[in-house]
């Protein structure tokens, strides 16, 4: 990597002090302390509150994970290994029974303890130039990807679509878009097209806000 240039204009050529400033722009840039607002925890204390009074509704996040849930996670992230060094192929390849049974066991442990492994939550980002710059001695000149733990990825695959199903009885907001199956970003845009055309032509005022 090219010696990277600080605020106050001077270089760095050591391998360590380069990562540092880097991980200083790109990982805790804008990261400031928790500040948890009461409010916010004491509807969440409620929200749980209330599930417990209806334990039928948490039958899909109460059941045991199975087998069909761990083979339905095959084929569906890239092959890029995290820091566990499990690559999606290596999983894909492998005897897929065995492979199965083995990720069966983890998952169902995992999901029966509420726990998610201290390895799953660790990544790799790798820095890489952007196309089209310069120079690359500023550390805006790069960008990042995460690399979590395969593993991981499916584990959460499962559990996310339980939740959504969970979600889903309970009943989305009605102008929720956004991660739901059959609804996109896309419609969201074109709705607020439609009521914005219908605005102007009845002569209404229409105001915008971009954040």
């Amino acid at each position: 990597m090219q010696p990277i240039k600080t605020q106050q204009g001077d270089f760095l050529f050591d391998d360590k002090d380069i990562l540092e400033a880097m991980e200083e722009y790109h990982i805790h840039k804008g990261i400031q302390p928790s500040q948890q607002s009461t409010t916010l925890m004491e509807e969440i204390d409620a929200m749980i509150n209330s599930t417990q009074d209806q334990p039928e509704d948490l039958e899909i996040l109460n059941s045991d994970i199975t087998l069909q849930e761990v083979k339905s996670t095959f084929e569906t992230s890239s092959g890029s290994p995290g820091p566990d060094g499990f690559s999606g192929k290596l999983l894909d390849e492998a005897d897929r029974d065995e492979v199965a049974l083995a990720l069966h066991h983890i998952f169902q442990k995992a999901w029966g303890e509420g726990t998610f492994a201290k390895i799953w939550k660790q990544e790799h980002r790798p820095l890489i130039p952007k196309a089209g710059k310069d120079s690359h001695h500023d550390r805006s000149s790069y960008r990042t990807i995460s690399l979590t733990a395969i593993m991981g990825k499916r584990f959460e695959k499962i559990t996310s679509k339980r939740l959504i199903c969970h979600l889903m009885q309970r009943k989305f907001d009605k102008w929720q878009f956004a991660y739901l199956e059959g609804r996109s970003t896309t419609q969201a845009l074109l709705l607020l097209l439609e009521r914005i055309a219908a605005a102007m032509k009845d002569g209404k005022k229409v105001g915008v806000a971009f954040f």
